[in-house]
């Protein structure tokens, strides 16, 4: 799956400095993976009546 995204800016500073900041944010989504899939496993394995339903 492919995903474009496009910017239209006035000048090339500014584009330069929009490509930085979703370079920023792109890195940061695929290096921090989200949290929330490892807390519901650690929830249900740490609460018995969670676990057996599991």
């Amino acid at each position: 799956m492919n995903v474009n995204l496009i910017f239209i800016t006035q000048d090339p500073v500014t584009t330069s400095h929009v490509k930085s900041q979703v370079k920023l944010l792109i890195r940061q989504t695929w290096s921090n993976p989200p949290q929330h899939g490892a807390r519901i496993v650690a929830t249900i394995l740490n609460n018995i009546s969670l676990f057996n339903e599991w």
